[in-house]
């Protein structure tokens, strides 16, 4: 076997056990246990979610930009050294104060080490082959959520509360070994971001890159739909499709496996047909279901919304890493992945926000259309990102519809206008690009 196949084995691997120990620790493990055996407030597992989201949404970007400027190794072993510490200290505490101050290094721990993941993968492998193994790294995910979710709530119902920290230090320990034995046998990786005076302004123009942020507003409106239904769920299912939350979880599970399935599939479809298509029709497809859940209210018809649903995430959300790690220069890799997890996390901040407060507006339904809403915008995203100059050349005509046609075509000649304007390209550059654009 090769290196090259032993380092992604264990890269996904310790993705997977890395997942499973964060979702035991924060979700079931300390909502029990906090409360519970240390009798210390209800409130207090929320506060640590809190501290933990803030603490990753305000370092990822600044510790994205710093892991690609370490040695990969270094990066994963500190970052993970922080997770491993700072996960145990949730054991013997009972100050507040110092709960939060673990959560927060918790976090921290996680902004430095978690981009790397994905960069890892993709380094050395073909370009035409991102798409799958980043769909794969995407599996492993949820596999290690699952795992932790599920599985946790046997371990905090069936065994001391010793035994779910031990697990969670246990996996993390597992993680921090498999991350570092894989940047070994990547050999020596040469860094293309440097501790340098010019380094904050390389990296800001890298982040604030037009093309990098559609993809950044494509991946918080993906997350924020998603978001947007944490606290309808319950309501929805009771009130509007008039059953309980047990038995609905069996109708959904044929959206699960069709997720599963469309993960990977996802994945070989960037890697064949390029990055628009599965981005577009998965969009496409859960708006399409979001809209049509505000309508439904049976169990069944909800299955197979769900099933619709569940699959054009899955379809977008390999399209969209595998198109910013097309945009990444190496040494800038970690700080885009940075940008993507710090987006995803405010989303993951305010959209159960808005959506309680929609909830509480609108009723049961308006949750489920705003998040049609917010998936769908990423679709004229995508095309902006399409049609948005690169490396000096035009933007391509996304000619998949009218609708996309017309947009891309007005970006294109915008941006044309733009370069007589500012004198950057002369009117002979934008007569050229006009001249193209008509000929498209």
């Amino acid at each position: 076997m090769s290196s090259r196949a032993i380092a992604t084995g264990a890269l996904l691997l310790a993705a997977m056990v890395g997942e499973f120990a964060f979702a035991l620790l924060l979700l079931p493990l300390i909502q029990r246990y906090l409360p519970g055996a240390r009798h210390l407030s209800p409130a207090l597992p929320g506060y640590l979610l809190a501290a933990y989201g803030f603490a990753r949404l305000v370092s990822q970007v600044p510790l994205g930009a710093l892991a690609d400027a370490l040695d990969r190794r270094l990066a994963f072993g500190l970052g993970y050294l922080v997770v491993l510490a700072s996960g145990l200290a949730f054991w013997p505490s009972v100050s507040p104060l110092v709960l939060v101050m673990a959560a927060v290094l918790f976090g921290l721990g996680h902004a430095l080490a978690d981009p790397l993941v994905p960069v890892a993968l993709v380094a050395g492998t073909a370009t035409d082959e991102h798409g799958r193994v980043l769909s794969m790294l995407n599996l492993a995910q949820v596999g290690g959520l699952v795992l932790g979710l599920a599985g946790g709530a046997f371990i905090v119902d069936l065994t001391p509360a010793s035994m779910g920290f031990l697990l969670v230090a246990g996996a993390n320990a597992m993680a921090l070994m498999l991350l570092v034995a894989a940047a070994g046998a990547q050999g020596r990786v040469t860094r293309g971001a440097v501790l340098t005076p010019d380094m904050n302004s390389g990296a800001r123009s890298a982040l604030i890159e037009e093309r990098v942020l559609y993809l950044l507003a494509v991946f918080f409106a993906v997350a924020l739909a998603s978001n947007l239904l944490t606290p309808d769920l319950s309501p929805f299912i009771t009130q509007r499709l008039h059953t309980s939350i047990h038995v609905m979880t069996v109708y959904l599970v044929p959206a699960g496996l069709v997720g599963l399935l469309t993960l990977p599939l996802g994945g070989w479809l960037t890697d064949r047909f390029g990055r628009l298509p599965p981005l577009l029709g998965g969009a496409g497809a859960a708006a399409l279901a979001f809209a049509m859940l505000t309508h439904l209210d049976r169990p069944w018809q909800g299955s197979i919304a769900a099933v619709f649903g569940v699959a054009g995430l899955a379809l977008t959300m390999p399209a969209a890493t595998v198109a910013l790690v097309d945009e990444a220069q190496p040494g800038h890799r970690g700080l885009l992945f940075g940008g993507m997890m710090a987006a995803q996390g405010l989303a993951e901040a305010i959209g159960p926000f808005i959506g309680g407060l929609l909830l509480t507006l609108g009723g049961a339904a308006t949750p489920f259309a705003a998040a049609a809403v917010a998936i769908w915008l990423a679709i004229p995203l995508s095309v902006l990102y399409a049609s948005a100059p690169r490396g000096g050349r035009p933007g391509v005509v996304v000619g998949y519809t009218p609708f996309t046609r017309a947009l891309s075509r007005m970006s294109i000649r915008a941006h044309a206008w733009y370069l007589a304007r500012s004198n950057i390209g002369g009117n002979a550059t934008a007569t050229a690009i006009d001249r193209e654009v008509r000929d498209r």
